[in-house]
Order: C-alpha cells, then sequence, then structure tokens
C-alpha cells in the first residue's frame, strides 16, 4: 500500500524538477561555443581554463546546457546543484587573468556526483521518498576533497531504488536509459556521467555501468576513498561494503583523477579512517614485466562468444607488450555466490523492508521487494536447481532468523574465501587477473533485474575486497550468440534473446589487483587502452 503522503512529495519534487530544469534551459544556451566546449577532450578543458581561455562559469553553463539536452532524451541527471554557480564564480576570481593561480589540478572541471553522495543542503534521496526534503547538512568527503583540488560539482544523477539492483529506475525521477541505444539499460547503480563523475560500488556498481557504455571506472580497496557520506544500501552489513569511486570516459582520464585524489593524502584531513596510501606514480609508470592469468567465463553465468574473445584479444595485447600470460583457474564461483548472498540477506531483508514501507516500488526491484514480502510464495515458483538455491535472496528471507555465530561464520567465510585467492595468486605469482566485466554487454531495458546473476564476473572481487576496473576493449558483433548453450535456464535464454538489440554495443574487460594495488590496476588498463587505439 502506497502512503499518500510519500506519493504527494514525489508529486511535488517532479514539479520542483520540471521549473528548475526549465529556468536553467532559458539561462545555459547550448549555442555553437557551447557544443565546442563540450567536445574538448580533459586534457583540452584543463589546458584552457589554466590559460583563461575559458572561465569556470563558461564551462559550467556549457555543461549545464548540455546535461539538459542529455537528460531530455535519457533521463540520467536528477538535480542541479544549487551551489555551483557561486563556486565556479570563486574559482574565476582566484584564476584571474591579473593572479594567474588554478585552485588545484582539476581546477573548473565539471563532475557529476551519484545521488548516494551526500551533498550540502540537497537530498541524498537513494530514489526512495521518505528520503526527499530532508537536506544534508555536510557533504560526503570525495565531494570536499574535488572542491578543495577545484573541480565543479554540478548535478546528481540517478540510482535504481534502493541502488541495491543493476538497472536504473525509481518513482521519483524515472528509468535512466543508455545513452548509445535508448532501447537498452544504462546498468546501475551509478547511471549518469560528466568530464568524469562519482559512482559506488557494493556488487558492480561503478563497472557494470561503464561495461555498459565503453567507458572506464575502478572498483577500489575498502577505505582506499573515504567512504565518509557516501549512503550505503545495507549499512548494518559491514562484511560487504558499497565503495565510492570514479567513472570516466578513458582510462587516461581515471588514472588523472585518482592521482589527485589520492596525492599527498588529503583525504586524511577530512577522514581519519582513510586509508594513508598516497598515490604511488612508481608503481603507475613502471615498465616492468607483470605477469597476468586471466579466465574468459564462469560456470554460474556462461560469458557469450565475443566477450570471450575480447579477453583472449586483451591477453594477446598484454603478451605483445612482454608481459607474462597464464590461463587462471577460477575457484567455484557457486560457492563465492552462496556466501555473498548470504552475507547480503543475513538480516533476512528487514532493512529494506523498512525503507520499501509505503513506498511505490519501481520495475527494476519489483522482483527483490517480492523476494523478502512474500519468500515462501517466491519460493514455491522455483524449481529448485543448485544454481536458484545459491541465487535465492528469498529462500533466506523465508529462513529462520541468524544468530550471532551464524555472522560469525559468514565472516570466516568471507576472509578464508580471500586468503584463497590470494595463495592461488601467490603460487602461480600474479601481479594481475584479466577477466569478462559482465557475461554480455548492454541489454535490453527491463531485463537487467532478472539477469542479476550476471553480476557474478564483479560481485566476487567486491566480496574479497580487491580492486578492480574496466576498459573497453571490443564491440559486440551478434556473432555465434545463437550457439549459445542456455542449458535450459530461464536467465539464459532471457539473455540470448536480449542479444538481439545489442550488436554494435561495446565490450569491457576486467582488471583486478590485490589489495590496494589501484595504480597497478590503472597501469594495465591505460596499457590496454593505448594498445587499442594506436592498433
Amino acid at each position: 500500500m502506497v502512503n499518500p503522503e510519500l506519493q504527494a512529495k514525489i508529486i511535488h519534487k517532479q514539479q520542483e524538477r520540471k521549473e528548475s530544469f526549465a529556468k536553467l534551459k532559458a539561462e545555459c544556451i547550448l549555442n555553437e561555443r557551447a557544443i565546442n566546449i563540450t567536445q574538448l577532450s580533459v586534457e583540452e578543458l584543463a589546458r584552457g581554463l589554466k590559460s583563461r581561455e575559458l572561465s569556470a562559469t563558461e564551462v559550467l553553463k556549457a555543461y549545464t546546457a548540455k546535461a539538459l539536452e542529455v537528460t531530455e532524451k535519457f533521463n540520467c541527471v536528477t538535480e542541479f546543484i544549487p551551489q555551483a554557480l557561486e563556486w565556479a564564480s570563486k574559482l574565476d576570481a582566484i584564476a584571474s587573468n591579473s593572479n594567474p593561480i588554478i585552485t588545484g589540478p582539476l581546477h573548473g572541471l565539471p563532475v557529476a556526483i551519484k545521488d548516494d553522495h551526500d551533498v550540502e543542503g540537497m537530498d541524498t534521496t537513494m530514489g526512495f521518498a521518505k528520503n526527499l526534503y530532508k537536506p544534508v547538512k555536510e557533504s560526503a568527503v570525495l565531494v570536499k576533497i574535488l572542491l578543495k583540488l577545484g573541480a565543479l560539482p554540478f548535478v546528481k544523477t540517478n540510482v535504481p531504488q534502493s541502488i541495491f539492483s543493476n538497472g536504473s529506475d525509481n518513482p521519483i525521477f524515472g528509468t535512466s536509459l543508455n545513452c548509445l541505444n535508448a532501447k537498452l539499460s544504462p546498468a546501475g547503480s551509478s547511471s549518469g556521467g560528466a568530464v568524469f563523475a562519482t559512482g559506488s560500488d557494493l556488487g558492480g556498481s561503478l563497472r557494470t555501468p561503464a561495461h555498459f557504455h565503453g567507458i572506464c571506472s575502478l572498483r577500489p580497496t575498502v577505505n582506499r576513498l573515504s567512504e565518509k557520506g557516501v549512503v550505503q544500501c545495507l549499512p548494518k552489513v559491514d562484511g560487504q561494503r558499497g565503495v565510492p569511486g570514479i567513472i570516466a570516459a578513458n582510462a587516461k582520464t581515471l588514472a588523472f583523477v585518482w592521482k589527485a585524489i589520492t596525492e599527498n593524502n588529503i583525504q586524511n584531513q577530512f577522514d581519519p579512517l582513510a586509508v594513508p596510501i598516497p598515490w604511488n606514480e612508481n608503481i603507475f609508470s613502471s615498465k616492468d614485466q607483470l605477469k597476468i592469468g586471466y579466465f574468459t567465463s564462469l560456470p554460474l553465468f556462461p560469458a557469450f562468444e565475443d566477450t570471450r574473445k575480447t579477453v583472449l584479444a586483451a591477453k594477446d595485447a598484454f603478451a605483445s607488450k612482454g608481459h607474462k600470460i597464464m590461463e587462471f583457474q577460477m575457484p567455484d564461483d557457486f560457492n563465492y555466490m552462496n556466501a555473498i548472498v548470504n552475507l547480503l540477506s543475513s538480516d533476512r531483508g528487514q532493512h529494506l523492508k523498512q525503507m520499501f514501507e509505503g513506498e511505490p516500488i519501481s520495475y527494476c526491484v519489483a522482483d527483490l521487494v517480492e523476494s523478502f514480502r512474500n519468500p515462501e510464495q517466491v519460493e514455491a515458483k522455483s524449481s529448485g536447481t543448485r544454481r536458484e538455491q545459491i541465487l535465492s535472496y528469498a529462500a533466506r528471507c523465508g529462513a529462520d532468523v541468524k544468530t550471532a555465530g551464524d555472522l560469525w561464520d559468514m565472516i570466516y567465510e568471507k576472509r578464508a574465501i580471500t586468503q584463497d585467492l590470494l595463495k592461488r595468486m601467490d603460487e602461480a605469482g600474479l601481479d594481475l587477473i584479466l577477466s569478462p566485466a559482465f557475461p554480455f554487454p548492454a541489454i535490453k531495458l527491463h531485463d537487467t533485474h532478472a539477469l542479476l546473476s550476471g553480476a557474478v564476473y564483479t560481485m566476487i572481487w567486491s566480496f574479497v575486497n580487491f580492486p578492480a576496473g574496466v576498459v573497453r576493449f571490443g564491440t559486440e558483433s551478434e556473432a555465434g550468440f545463437q550457439s549459445y548453450d542456455d542449458g535450459g535456464h530461464f536467465e539464459f535464454k532471457l539473455a540470448k534473446a536480449a542479444m538481439s538489440e545489442s550488436a554494435g554495443m561495446p565490450i569491457n574487460v576486467q582488471i583486478i589487483g590485490r589489495p590496494f594495488k589501484e595504480e597497478l590496476v590503472l597501469r594495465a588498463m591505460l596499457e590496454l587502452e593505448t594498445y587499442k587505439i594506436s592498433s
């Protein structure tokens, strides 16, 4: 039953949003100069801002005009940040012609902020009406750092309701579409961008949207970037935390932003819990030979042919650069996913049940909500295969209440799985692992909720807390997808049918490193990107 007061809040917010967008559209015109500004590379934009050929205010207005146009088509922006124009004016006052000083390495660069990041004076909705009109008093540390470095946070971007989804739809701001093909999903839960954007990743929410759009992201080790002020979708599940991160158009920009954020431990000025590991240029710039393991598919959700071929092509590219390559045998991914789902459902869905109380439900989380509201009915429809048993959230929600001992067992199992993976890497002498980012490219808009288990390729690395980045290296041709062995599984058959719209969509590969070796992952991503551009 939808609470009428919450519904009224949604209607009011939607009207405010409409009026705000109309006002900004009249103030920020997408003329020829503005279009040219938005088409500049990050390097060109930074150079123009530094030389005073461009002002921060002019760039902000150009990006605002472009964001309005893009949102009209794809609905990626939820709100514009009111303070952005004031911030831009201050940057221009500091960097006047008579005072050639820039605030920092990100001076004047527009950045999009995911809705789960607190911005002072704004709501952090997570797609829930009950979070409307509750402005936060303090910005997330990552937002503070970006401002300190001179960046211009100017929009907040859309998320799936609760963020616990691989789609992007909520009752307040609606459905976001894939900007490469509006029939396809943008993935979730980080569903918007600018020159670069903040996001967060519990099980793939940075990497999967980047993969669906052929851009770059990096899921860091927990606390390498401060999570203070980034709202967790499951705040009490300490054994599986979402982490903030950055999405960018390419690996070069991603590394540039990462270096700026982590240099000189500036995070610790705002958050003493952020791990004080400054940017390591020696690791990032090293030309030393690496030993890289790879795998092309996982049994829980086998990858499609072009995805496998893309991983093999990336493997060959690394080999051509002198790196030592070997096939890596992953442990039982069924066991991994069982441990992950156990942990994520350890409260039997009680937190999410409370959050969804009285809320209208978006399509991308309808199955999830049904799982914890009516677990017995959901389970009764299951055919009871090992795969369904492992992936079933409803089975856990309908089970007996967990004890403290049960939770200890889960944490112990997580630790054992992590140590086992590190041991396997040690025994093989591996620096990195290369894998698919997802079993297929972007898929039909309304299929993501049913194909969530494809996230096994990203969720494993979140579970063991290894840094993992994604970079484009291939394109879907649809060659051979009809011969994909669906084994009679509903999800596999659905994915196969969904591939009919995926021709020409990008395919990313995933690069995984050891904990706190983000610079090495970024180095490898940049090597692949450079190879692809030059070949």
